[in-house]
């Protein structure tokens, strides 16, 4: 059985969502960021880095950053198909973005929501947030263009991209123009919140931090 520390709200859903899809034995293990359990020592002993998510396996390997855990399960839980095999045009492209995702997209959102833990000074965090936004807008937008139609992001097959992307885009609320209201993300959006295993994970984000 997997162990996956999370938190609603968080990049946790990502691999949440590739757990339900696989079928894979899971338990959660709830971290409240807002009350600051991330900072604990029993979570720290986990992650040092102090992030979610954290994924451990039965025998206590631990994997943590999104991207990896994604990879990770897909590996070992029979999701070889998420991930386009050499040879397959699709290999570097599905590599180009999943990378993509998680050093720039991701990334930016950090900036985004803790500038503070950036830089010091409320007219320098304030100029960050902005060239976030701004970075964050000029993503979203790329993307979009590079979904087009899909369904999904690299065209007719479900890949891990497709989990991280969903996350991703759930986030940017306070945004001008939040990631989700982009034509094609939005789109896409409504075709995975068909699939089962998104919805189960709707429920459970939606039971908050107890789930």
């Amino acid at each position: 059985m997997y162990t996956l520390y999370y938190c609603p709200e968080t990049a946790a859903m990502a691999p949440l969502i590739l757990l339900e899809e696989l079928g894979a034995d899971y338990r959660l293990e709830p971290v409240d960021l807002r009350r600051g359990a991330h900072r604990e020592p029993r979570f720290a002993a986990i992650n040092p880095e102090m992030k979610i998510p954290a994924l451990v396996e039965a025998d206590g390997r631990i994997v943590c950053e999104t991207a990896a855990i994604l990879v990770h399960l897909a590996a070992r839980e029979g999701g070889a198909h998420l991930m386009p095999a050499p040879g397959d045009p699709a290999h570097g492209p599905f590599w180009q973005w999943l990378f993509r995702l998680t050093n720039s997209v991701q990334t930016a959102f950090a900036l985004y929501y803790h500038a503070d833990q950036y830089c010091e000074g409320e007219g320098a965090r304030a100029d960050l947030v902005t060239c976030a936004e701004a970075r964050l807008d000029g993503g979203f937008e790329r993307l979009d263009r590079a979904l087009g139609d899909g369904p999904w992001f690299l065209g007719e097959a479900y890949t891990l991209i497709d989990p991280f992307l969903y996350t991703l885009s759930c986030w940017g609320g306070p945004m001008i123009q939040p990631p989700a209201t982009y034509p094609n993300i939005a789109a896409f959006r409504a075709r995975m919140e068909e699939r089962p295993a998104v919805r189960r994970v709707m429920e459970i984000e939606a039971g908050g931090i107890g789930a």
